[in-house]
């Protein structure tokens, strides 16, 4: 951010958890005036960060997941569908490229290595804000996928954005900066002899990148996919190839929930047999999750590398 905020245009404010994303120590560095903190108050936090969108600003507000206001983030978003029928006309008072460029920075997402109880801990907010128009959603697995996303978002023109980031610090997966493109799934191994697949995002993608070393002891080949954003064409092949898949998900099976709905409108057939899922769900019902040790987590909803492995093989892999 101290980078980017070289750029006039690039504005923060953050909600009582700077500290966590970042934004106003970094921006800050570079014109306090353009580094704003509104304290808790969360709602303020987002229409301000839309009032400097309308003026133009590449605008970052940023909380914990499950902070922030639906009801807000409903009503920017109806502004922003206002804002591309105007376009779509080509005879508006705006043209293309002056849509609401704001970044939700949303932090503590999926299992956090940081203990946090059920109110602060980002398992069902994707699952609720997937059912916004015009938002666009990003879970982000390593700090080089990280760096990829902010480079694609300061490009401007990329329009609501809900960037899910981890809390804590966390290895790397990918040694090169890749090309993020919204909407495309990154294979990290197994890329083209494989007996199972694993999906995931964000922190989750590191535990199905070990359970593949366990699985590779025992003589298995498993392809790791990390889906920062659903790739329906990704989703499709999954279901079509009919070889073995397991959504292991730190949340309440967003992408295994996609998967379905993308299935389901464009198969007119269903093969499922071969498609399985962990994740945060108590006997397939919503459930909020509460305070314990990241890896008390895994154990608990059967997300460690061990037990994902152990799914990849009970699923014929």
């Amino acid at each position: 951010m101290k980078e980017y905020a070289k750029d006039p245009r690039v504005v923060s404010i953050d909600s009582d958890l700077s500290s966590t994303s970042g934004l106003q120590k970094g921006v800050g560095v570079v014109d306090q005036r353009r580094a704003l903190n509104v304290g808790i108050a969360e709602a303020n936090m987002m229409a301000m960060g839309e009032g400097f969108a309308i003026l133009g600003y590449n605008t970052w507000v940023s909380t914990f997941c499950p902070f922030f206001n639906w009801n807000v983030l409903r009503r920017i978003a109806v502004s922003q569908q206002e804002r591309y029928e105007v376009i779509d006309t080509n005879s508006g008072w705006l043209t293309d490229g002056h849509g609401l460029d704001l970044t939700l920075l949303a932090t503590a997402p999926n299992f956090e290595t940081a203990t946090n109880g059920a109110t602060h801990m980002g398992n069902d907010d994707v699952m609720v804000y997937s059912g916004i128009a015009h938002l666009r959603i990003v879970d982000v697995s390593c700090p080089n996928l990280l760096l990829a996303v902010i480079r694609w978002i300061m490009e401007g023109n990329r329009g609501l954005v809900y960037l899910r980031v981890m809390r804590s610090g966390s290895k790397v997966l990918y040694r090169v900066l890749p090309d993020f493109e919204f909407g495309r799934a990154y294979t990290l191994c197994g890329d083209h002899d494989y007996d199972v697949t694993i999906v995931s995002s964000g922190r989750g993608v590191h535990e199905a990148v070990a359970a593949a070393k366990l699985l590779e002891q025992q003589g298995t080949t498993a392809r790791v996919i990390d889906m920062p954003s659903v790739d329906e064409t990704m989703m499709l092949s999954l279901h079509d190839e009919g070889r073995p898949v397991v959504f292991a998900e730190q949340n309440n099976g967003y992408l295994h929930g996609e998967f379905g709905r993308i299935c389901c409108a464009r198969r007119g057939e269903l093969k499922l047999g071969h498609v399985h899922a962990i994740n945060a769900l108590v006997d397939g019902k919503p459930w909020f999750v509460h305070s314990a040790t990241y890896d008390e987590l895994l154990s608990k909803y059967g997300l460690s590398p061990e037990q994902i492995a152990e799914k990849c093989t009970q699923a014929g892999a």
